[in-house]
């Protein structure tokens, strides 16, 4: 029964877990995160166990095993001295999980055949995108998505993190069709496939995923022209580009067509031109989001900020409304900003010692012997890194998994091989053990926390603040605590117990002091205590923090200042940028209660001299009316067809 039950459990759990991370919103959940943990962690147990019992403890690489586990362990570190601990954990666990499944892969522990895995990963792939066709055609959103999304929420759809998802399967599926069908007879079902995939892919409207497809396609004839010598082997990869071009076109413009019908359809020429709605916006706060993402490295460099803090702590180097972002679009950023300097080293290092030598053998070594798959996996993880230079999607599992163990398995066939020191398999696997059952108890522990907070969330959500309360009491020690003691703070102090929400706040802030809305609301009951003093300091604070993105924060600072002559200009062009954000609706400002902000706002600034009243009152009527536009625009959009 054990055995049984054992092999099972090595032959399907990874297969099983790659195609719910895919098909269930990108992996994007905290279900998939704690999936992660326990089937990294039950794999490695096993797999260690299985070596014991045969004696065959295979060391990996020590220029591998090296920076991988102090690109883990710096992280932990990070977390551990983070500002923001609240949050954090959940990547936490994805690093380290992801870790535990590259070693895995790389010593051969995955039960099934390579080319069976990797067809069935082509297969999930082809599912998705058919799945995503339907939700392109039959839902507002206006770029292809795939099972990228949320549909619970009507801003959760991940066009960008689907075209990196593509990336990395297009080589992967061509690689699966080549191997199953390679006589010339099928070369047309190859091509249609293929350009179902990059139909999919244009749909997205990603420009970066784009230029990056570009740069895949480049290594992709240059490894051909490099390695092929079978005579007649152009003439058939150039019949599967045609029958995929077709495919590709048809697909595009059937999907447009059909979609036109209900919603409307993204213009190809504004997107090229960045003449589309958001015009070059996406440009701009990149390159504003990697500046201050190296600000906020240099000011800690060691261990940064903590894991997934950017969140909290680049808006009070914001210079634009809504110019806000969870991470700085760029992975060696993200991880130099929030885990420090080393533990970004030790990631570059691990991916360098990895591609540069199997890029090496690929591009320039004719006579290097090879696996079929390698050119393939080569082509699908540069394509994550390049499109990751210039965003950051790898906390999707559906993108990251795959992602890992592809990295696996090249870094098994490429990467520089290391004498064995004594008893260096055992150290290795016995960290990796203890580190699988570390994350294993902690997730254990976390998760009848996170069962119970979410009690509490619904009781929230329907208005029983006893219910809320109580579950949230039960849930106040989790680490992984998020917003927890926000909601108790808010809901504590409406039902009158101060004493108690002010305790819930230092609880937060002995987390995470860099929350805005921890301040503001510290500064609310600072008032309904009748200390101006403590309240000006808290929405000081809180204005320092997020005056970018909430003008209530705003309003609150200037409630209680007598004079604001030091931050008059500051205030001034609040003004002026506030009043061009929502007559261009950036980021569907006016769909926003910052609207109604701004009309406080500006009366506020006309009070104090700032702004003469006329253009205050100019202004309000202003925004009144886009407002109103906007909103009416917005309520008389078609609902989905699907939900």
């Amino acid at each position: 029964m054990y055995a049984t039950l054992r092999t099972h459990v090595l032959l399907y759990a990874l297969p099983t877990l790659l195609a719910w991370s895919i098909l269930f919103r990108g992996g994007k959940t905290l279900e998939s995160v704690w999936l992660l943990v326990g089937v990294a962690s039950v794999l490695t147990l096993l797999f260690y166990f299985d070596q014991k019992t045969k004696k065959t403890h295979a060391p990996v690489s020590r220029v591998i095993w090296v920076p991988l586990m102090f690109f883990v362990g710096l992280s932990w570190i990070s977390f551990l001295a983070s500002s923001t601990q609240n949050y954090g954990l959940d990547e936490m666990f994805q690093t380290s999980a992801l870790a535990l499944i590259f070693v895995y892969a790389y010593r051969g522990g995955i039960a099934l055949p390579i080319e069976r895995l990797l067809r069935f990963f082509g297969f999930v792939t082809v599912i998705a995108c058919f799945i995503g066709l339907v939700v392109y055609i039959a839902e507002p959103v206006s770029r292809f998505v795939g099972t990228f999304l949320d549909m619970r929420f009507t801003t959760d759809f991940w066009p960008n993190a689907w075209a990196n998802f593509l990336l990395l399967a297009w080589p992967i599926v061509l690689y699966g069709e080549r191997k199953r069908h390679p006589d010339m007879e099928h070369l047309l079902l190859r091509g249609i496939v293929m350009g179902l995939i990059i139909g999919c892919l244009c749909l997205s409207y990603s420009r970066g995923a784009m230029i990056a497809f570009a740069g895949q396609i480049v290594l992709g004839v240059w490894m051909l022209w490099f390695r092929h010598t079978k005579k007649g082997a152009w003439r058939n990869h150039l019949e599967v580009l045609g029958f995929a071009l077709i495919t590709t076109f048809l697909v595009f413009f059937f999907a447009n067509t059909l979609r036109s019908q209900f919603f409307p359809v993204q213009s190809v020429a504004e997107k090229v031109t960045f003449t589309a709605t958001e015009g070059t916006s996406s440009i701009d706060e990149r390159a504003q989001f990697w500046d201050q993402a190296a600000n906020l490295t240099v000011m800690r460099p060691l261990l940064g900020w903590g894991p997934y803090s950017f969140r909290f702590v680049q808006p009070q180097f914001q210079t634009d409304v809504y110019a806000t972002s969870d991470h700085p679009h760029n992975v060696f950023l993200k991880y130099a900003a929030e885990r420090g300097v080393p533990a970004m080293l030790a990631f570059a290092f691990l991916l360098l010692i990895i591609l540069v030598p199997a890029g090496n053998a690929l591009l320039f070594q004719k006579k290097k012997k090879i696996s079929d798959e390698s050119g393939y996996l080569f082509i699908a993880v540069t394509g994550v890194i390049a499109h990751n230079l210039i965003d950051f999607n790898l906390q999707f599992i559906g993108i990251a998994l795959p992602f890992w163990i592809f990295l696996a398995l090249l870094a098994k066939q490429f990467a520089p091989a290391t004498r064995p020191l004594k008893h260096s398999a055992i150290v290795q696997r016995n960290t990796e053990v203890v580190l699988a059952c570390a994350i294993l108890i902690i997730a254990l522990i976390e998760g009848r926390f996170l069962f119970l907070s979410s009690l509490g969330r619904h009781a929230e959500a329907a208005g029983d603040t006893k219910a809320a309360l109580y579950w949230y009491e039960q849930s106040k020690n989790e680490l992984f605590s998020r917003d927890l003691h926000v909601s108790r703070a808010v809901l504590l102090a409406d039902a009158g117990d101060l004493g108690q929400a002010q305790d819930a706040l230092k609880m937060y802030r002995r987390q995470n002091n860099q929350d805005a809305r921890a301040w503001r609301l510290q500064g609310d009951i600072d008032m309904t205590n009748g200390d101006i003093d403590a309240a000006r300091m808290s929405y000081g604070a809180a204005y320092a923090r997020n005056k970018w993105n909430d003008l209530s924060a705003v309003n609150a600072f200037l409630s209680v200042r007598e004079d604001i002559t030091n931050q008059s200009e500051e205030l001034k062009l609040l003004f002026d940028r506030y009043l061009v954000a929502i007559e261009n609706n950036t980021h569907f400002i006016t769909l926003s209660d910052n609207v109604e902000h701004f009309e406080k706002f500006a009366e506020a600034l006309a009070w104090f001299g700032v702004i003469e009243p006329e253009q205050s009152e100019d202004a309000i009527k202003r925004v009144q009316e886009k407002k109103r536009i906007e909103r009416e625009t917005f309520n008389a959009q078609s609902t989905g067809l699907l939900w």
